[in-house]
């Protein structure tokens, strides 16, 4: 009979998970693959060893099943979302930041009188894509996506994890 566990671990040994966690995957998955393959021998197939690993057609694929149902759950959450809303927040801060300092308040119309007679004495801005304020901030959101894309690799996020970090401040505004 095949040595079914250190098959296994050679074709899982890239799992991203605690030893403990892989010694019971390699355990579960040897185990499953030596019970169906005394089931064909007592069946007298042909081929017994070639059918149990007929059982697994893709190891790359079983490997990414098995990660994904063993990864903690709150993992996105921790690096790809709350990098992306530290970097939003940065992005709004920025944003309200310089619309304070280089928007201009103006008379809307001056010497307008109301109703009652007297001089409406409200102002007015006017934010549009030409103004500074917006290329001033414009200018800080890829300082805003690289703190996120810092902070989510400090989290231990893979590279599209990163990406979407990054992108979070873009895609929400």
């Amino acid at each position: 009979m095949p040595d079914f566990e250190r098959l296994v671990a050679d074709r899982l040994a890239h799992l991203a998970l605690t030893p403990a966690q892989q010694r019971e995957v390699i355990a579960e998955v040897s185990a499953h693959l030596e019970e169906f393959y005394r089931a064909r021998v007592a069946a007298g197939s042909a081929d017994p060893e070639g059918e149990t690993l007929a059982q697994v057609a893709d190891w790359n694929r079983l490997r990414r099943r098995i990660q994904r149902a063993k990864e903690d759950r709150m993992r996105k959450a921790r690096v790809v979302v709350l990098p992306g809303l530290a970097a939003l927040s940065l992005a709004w801060i920025t944003f309200r930041l310089s619309a304070s300092y280089l928007v201009q308040p103006f008379a809307c119309q001056p010497g307008l009188t109301s109703e009652l007679g007297l001089v409406a004495d409200e102002m007015c801005t006017i934010v549009s894509a030409n103004t500074p304020m917006y290329f001033a901030w414009l200018a800080t959101l890829p300082y805003a996506g690289a703190l996120a894309g810092v902070l989510a690799r400090r989290a231990g996020a893979r590279p599209a994890e990163r990406l979407l970090a990054a992108l979070f401040p873009a895609i929400a505004l």
